[in-house]
């Protein structure tokens, strides 16, 4: 984790809140899925990539009709979500190597994707999984200072 305070993820404010606005930004969207991951029985995976330009044109024109993007925007830190219905890991690695090879190749990205468990009990935990996941990828290339 980032030694230095206010600068977590280039987003310029502490940790707690940067997961606070994305906890508040992706909470509805969370619940919806959530709901139909249990009611249906449908796999969705959530897909975070952190940059730090808007690459949402990108995603956009290269996700299906069901699929669903969320991004949220901290300083200078872009946060997209990523919502994969009815999709399981391997096909999720398909759309992030698809991605790559047309934008994100590009720009420097931190991605990290998992299936959503059908209840959320802790969205704060959540969103951290994946935000020290991020962190995690920055520090094995060796980008945080």
């Amino acid at each position: 984790m980032q030694e230095k305070i206010g600068l977590y993820l280039d987003t310029g404010i502490s940790q707690a809140e940067t997961t606070k606005l994305l906890v508040k930004e992706v909470e509805s969207s969370i619940e919806y899925l959530t709901y139909n991951i249990e009611r249906y029985k449908a796999p969705v995976v959530m897909l975070l990539i952190y940059t730090d330009e808007d690459i949402s044109d990108s995603l956009n024109r290269h996700m299906r009709l069901t699929d669903a993007l969320k991004v949220v925007k901290v300083n200078q830190a872009y946060f997209n979500f990523v919502f994969l219905p009815f999709t399981d890991l391997s096909d999720s690695h398909s759309f992030i190597l698809n991605e790559e090879h047309y934008k994100l190749g590009k720009v420097k990205h931190y991605c990290y994707y998992d299936v959503l468990p059908p209840k959320v009990y802790n969205y704060y935990n959540l969103i951290n999984s994946y935000l020290f996941k991020i962190i995690e990828e920055k520090e094995e290339k060796n980008e945080i200072p």
